[in-house]
């Protein structure tokens, strides 16, 4: 796995979500990284996006899947994703506060 650079992620993911025509409202990365563990084994990110409203978890994972497949192709580093409705994203519960506790990138 290479070095984990938070730039070329913020850079490679905004071309991304470009072209899949993702609107992200807010990136967040959070976790291990965020946390500072001494070695983080990945980066987890959250897509705040009104395009996951309404979608199912199948739906979301083929967009996600797209997502996940071109990043980790072009930067060689171990990522989560998870998709989050602006609705969800104001529930502030289980996942979304703990996500709510990284950092956001864009």
């Amino acid at each position: 796995m290479a070095e984990i650079d938070i730039k070329k992620i913020k850079k490679h993911l905004s071309q991304i979500l470009k072209k899949y025509d993702i609107k992200a409202k807010r990136v967040v990365i959070f976790g291990s990284y965020i946390r500072k563990n001494k070695v983080p084994n990945d980066v987890d990110i959250g897509i705040i996006s009104g395009d996951f409203k309404d979608k199912d978890f199948w739906e979301r994972a083929e967009i996600i899947g797209n997502i996940h497949w071109e990043l980790v192709n072009i930067l060689d580093v171990s990522l989560d994703i998870v998709g989050i409705s602006p609705q969800e994203w104001k529930k502030d519960s289980g996942i979304i506060s703990y996500i709510k506790e990284g950092r956001v990138i864009i």
